[in-house]
């Protein structure tokens, strides 16, 4: 997933299984499309209902990317698709070292997302159980979940120089 362009030097879109994405738009289906029916001749909610639904939907779909990008000696990660809702913007230069690591989600952080630690680790990840685990110059670290993380590391490596 590399690009030709001199600006981008890596880029990525994951998102969440299919499986995970249509069973999330079925629970707002079946939660919300009784409402239709609901009320009396006096008052149909229809226009308000099918809006809201409409609405869920696309937050749900939007929410369930992760974008990673290597551009400009910037290493960008955002959640969101049409509208991240998450940004987190590295200088390389903050960057100390970079393993390609196979991970537990689940059990290491809690699931796919946003997630932390109790050891104080970082996690990005969308889905998957593969990354690439950064520590910085002040000892922090980070991993950042991967479907190619030997390319992202390998991006990394490359542009930092």
């Amino acid at each position: 997933m590399k690009s030709k362009s001199a600006d981008l030097s890596y880029s990525e879109l994951q998102s969440c299984p299919i499986w995970l994405m249509l069973a999330i738009i079925g629970l707002i289906l079946v939660s919300l499309i009784p409402s239709l029916f609901v009320g009396g001749s006096h008052r149909n909610p229809s226009a308000g209902i099918l809006a809201v639904i409409i609405t869920a939907l696309v937050f749900t779909s939007n929410m369930l990317y992760m974008r990673t990008k290597i551009a400009a000696n910037k290493l960008k990660i955002s959640f969101g698709f049409l509208v991240p809702y998450y940004f987190r913007t590295i200088s390389l230069a903050e960057i100390k070292s970079t393993k390609v690591v196979i991970f537990s989600p689940l059990t290491e952080y809690g699931g796919w997302g946003i997630k932390a630690n109790a050891k104080g680790g970082r996690c990005l990840t969308m889905q998957g159980n593969t990354g690439v685990h950064l520590t910085f110059r002040d000892s922090k670290t980070l991993l950042i979940g991967s479907k190619s993380p030997e390319l992202l590391a390998s991006a990394i490596k490359d542009a930092a120089h």
